[in-house]
């Protein structure tokens, strides 16, 4: 899994814009003062065999401490690599009205759309937008037939001014894979995929994701599961 690598390396140049950050909150990954850039790929590559819009669930053996016990959603995939995000863990008690400058608004928002999420660990200074289809929106790229992504301040500012109305939260980083490297690790037992549903990245409260996710996947008591791939 990358730790630092540009994400987008295929396709068209991505569509940059850039948000002013406000103080960051301690064990933010930004320096204070700086600029968050937040941009989107507009297109990719034709996807084959693509895992785009599944769920990756993190098994009880995963070798990589930064994602244990997490839950994230592909949003790209193809030959090339692929990209997505944690849904399940938070940057501190980091705010999102904290962060961007641009988000003014006498709107009051339900907390759980003012919560910074950690994506991952690439790119931690840009910021991602996961929200419903009933936005639609030039620059998002869907995900699923309900779920898009975005990184525009436009979108933002849109969602924001319909006061929760279409579910969507707000993320720092992302993971990505090089070509094949996801491939692997599901091989190699790191990951288990499975459907991702609305309801359980929306509304599903993050200490009670992981277990969801694998009930979603067919397992249906997850603390049977075993650190070790195979083992019983």
């Amino acid at each position: 899994m990358n730790s630092g690598r540009s994400l987008w390396r295929c396709g068209a140049r991505p569509n940059w814009q850039t948000i002013t950050c406000n103080t960051p909150s301690p064990g933010l990954p930004l320096q204070a003062c700086c600029r968050l850039s937040i941009y989107i790929k507009y297109t990719m590559a034709k996807e084959t065999e693509s895992l785009r819009g599944q769920l990756l669930i993190a098994m009880p053996g995963m070798p990589d401490p930064r994602f244990s016990g997490t839950v994230m959603l592909i949003c790209y995939h193809n030959k090339d690599g692929a990209m997505g995000l944690v849904l399940n863990r938070l940057v501190g008690t980091l705010r999102i009205d904290q962060v961007l400058d641009e988000l003014k608004s006498d709107i009051r928002l339900p907390e759980e759309l003012l919560r910074v999420h950690l994506g991952g660990p690439v790119s931690t200074q840009r910021g991602f937008i996961l929200h419903g289809g009933e936005l639609k929106h030039s620059d998002s790229h869907i995900v699923t037939d309900d779920i898009s992504l975005n990184a525009t301040t436009e979108a933002l500012e849109n969602l924001v001014a319909r006061g929760g109305m279409i579910p969507w939260r707000f993320a720092l980083g992302c993971a990505s894979w090089t070509s094949g490297q996801l491939e692997e690790e599901i091989r190699e037992g790191a990951w288990l995929t499975a459907p991702a549903r609305r309801e359980l990245i929306f509304k599903k409260e993050l200490p009670l994701m992981w277990k969801a996710s694998l009930i979603e996947a067919g397992i249906s008591n997850p603390e049977m599961l075993v650190a070790e791939t195979g083992n019983a």
